[in-house]
């Protein structure tokens, strides 16, 4: 969709979609097309053996024809990740300005919140100025204690359970940005260094796919 277009709410029927209880062939080495950073052991819950990564990029890639399906792939991410959910935006801070989002197992009740009182906070501030393609750990904007003080956190943070997030801007064009979110409980504590690495792993894809499928150049 071109920036502006209508909102989509649900993924259509006959859509690809990945499942978390797939099996798990051996991954591809090191040097192989699609195999994962050397160091991460593959068959876990964390990372995924290649058959399971290939579905992923291949879902990831579809969504670049078909916009409605980045909330598979943020579901399946969040899936392997063990994650609440994921969201991703298209925003202009200076416009206070949601052109687009696609939501994945969070809250829509609660995402209203944010787009209607809350698009500045301690969490948005912090990612202006972060360069294209950095994984941003938030833990690092401001302190849990520190945040849980806010109105932010308790209308749109505490209602879904949601305490960490880990945010990447995809693309951006001017004050326009693409980003998305990915987010986890109290009890599922920070993103682990295995999860981070995954992560950082899939960007160059991600951003490949929001590039061509969003129309961001």
């Amino acid at each position: 969709r071109h920036l502006g277009g209508p909102r989509l709410r649900s993924v259509p029927g006959g859509a690809k979609t990945w499942r978390a209880d797939e099996p798990r062939n051996d991954v591809e080495g090191a040097g192989g097309r699609r195999g994962l950073p050397p160091g991460m052991q593959s068959g876990t819950a964390v990372n995924p053996s290649g058959r399971r990564i290939e579905k992923l990029l291949d879902l990831i890639y579809d969504a670049a024809a078909d916009n409605d399906l980045w909330r598979s792939v943020l579901t399946a991410i969040a899936d392997l990740t063990n994650s609440q959910g994921g969201i991703l935006y298209g925003v202009s801070f200076t416009k206070q300005a949601i052109y687009f989002d696609f939501n994945a197992l969070l809250s829509e009740e609660c995402n209203r919140a944010f787009q209607e009182r809350h698009m500045v906070n301690p969490w948005s501030t912090h990612m202006e100025n972060q360069p294209v393609g950095r994984l941003v750990m938030l833990d690092e904007a401001i302190a849990l204690g520190e945040l849980q003080r806010t109105l932010f956190y308790d209308e749109v943070l505490r209602p879904q359970d949601v305490a960490h997030n880990a945010m990447m801007s995809l693309a951006k064009k001017k004050d326009f940005y693409a980003a998305f979110n990915l987010c986890r409980s109290v009890r599922q504590g920070p993103f682990e260094p295995a999860e981070q690495a995954l992560l950082e792993w899939l960007a160059p894809h991600l951003r490949r796919s929001a590039t061509l499928g969003l129309h961001i150049d």
